[in-house]
Order: C-alpha cells, then structure tokens, then sequence
C-alpha cells in the first residue's frame, strides 16, 4: 500500500512487439536494434522509438527499469547494467543512486555490468540521463531458463527492492539536501550583509577622504 500510496508506477509491456513475433532478437521489422540505436526522431524506421520517448517526455520518470527477456541464452543469469555514478547530474541524484545500485545487485544473480558502454550516447539510458537525470537501469537481463513465472517473480523482486531502497533514502537525502539549502541561503544572506556593511565602510572613508583634502586645500 505504501508504495502505491506514495508513488506513479508506468510499465511499457512491450516496446519492440514486431520483433518479438520476428523474432529478430532485439531489432525491429526494419533491423533497427533499439537498444544500442535509440532514435528519437526516425518515426519511418523505428516508430517504436520515436512513441516512446514522446510518451517519457510527458512522463519523466525518477527511475527506470529496462528488463531484457534472454529467450536462446540459457546459460546466462538475470543481472543489470549499472552505469558510473558520474553520469548523474548533482550531489543528491549521485548519492540516491549509490544505495539504488546496492539494490539491484543484491538483488541480481551476479555481478552486474558497468564501465563506459552502459551509457553509449546512442542508447535509451544516455538520453534519458542526459535530459532528465532519471536514474536508470538498462537491459536488465530476466533469463526465461527459470520459467516464466520465475521470470515475473524476478522481475517484481528487482523492482520492490529498487522502490523499497527509492523511499527509504529519499525522505533522508531530501531533509539533508533542505539543510544544505538552508545553509546556502543563510551563506548568502551574511555575503549580502558584509558586502552592505562594507559599502557602507567605504563610504564613510571616502567622506572622511574627502573633508581632509578640503581642509588641505583651503
């Protein structure tokens, strides 16, 4: 209840439907592979695309999940690319993001995949970064070698534990961001006083200035 109660959940069932029927293992009809090419504008080769970075536009998530179904692939285990921590825009999203990614590799099977190829400008996972600063998991692996119930189930674990982790630090990171706030505007306050008290100083000098090369001049 609680997470129903304090956040918006969207699934895309499907993103790449006539692949799935083609079986083209991650491309489209046209044999555009959507996850290392996502086109943001090519509606003529890769419409599905194009719908869904639309739709995220007026739906700007705080996290994303991409789940990967590995149907031939049965000796691979479900696990997430995780992308560096630098790619995050500012001191909050960076430090959210830290106990995030703790949660998905408890929750994986193994080590997760990181390093620079996660974030290929070219892929979901950069554009939605870049743009909206959305903490994002891309391509994580669900292995159907579990069944297909197994399959859901991980899928579920992945995301409650992610959700689970989002509430428990955010109220904290948000009171500790509200303090740091409240620090820099009392910071700026004090700048404002001591550069009024200062031009204030000034003046009174030059006025003293002032009355002394008038008594030497006359």
């Amino acid at each position: 209840m609680q997470i129903r109660d304090s956040l918006l959940t969207h699934i895309v069932y499907q993103l790449n439907p006539d692949g799935f029927i083609l079986g083209t293992n991650g491309s489209n009809a046209a044999g555009v592979n959507q996850y290392w090419d996502f086109r943001l504008n090519d509606y003529d080769q890769s419409p599905e695309t194009v719908a869904l970075w639309n739709w995220i536009n007026k739906h700007v998530p705080n996290i994303c999940v991409d789940f990967h179904t590995l149907v031939y692939n049965t000796n691979g285990h479900y696990t997430a690319y995780i992308k560096p921590i630098i790619n995050y825009h500012g001191d909050y999203v960076r430090q959210l993001a830290k106990p995030l990614n703790d949660a998905v590799i408890r929750a994986s099977k193994r080590w997760p995949a990181h390093g620079g190829i996660i974030n290929l400008p070219t892929t979901l996972s950069y554009f939605i970064t870049n743009k909206w600063n959305t903490i994002a998991y891309s391509k994580y692996h669900i292995v159907l070698k579990h069944g297909v119930q197994r399959s859901k189930g991980i899928g579920l674990e992945v995301w409650l534990s992610l959700v689970n982790t989002y509430l428990q630090h955010r109220k904290a990171f948000s009171d500790s961001t509200n303090v740091l706030e409240s620090i820099h505007c009392i910071s700026r306050r004090l700048n404002w006083l001591y550069r009024w008290y200062l031009r204030q100083y000034l003046n009174l000098i030059m006025i003293r200035v002032t009355k002394i090369f008038r008594i030497f001049n006359q």
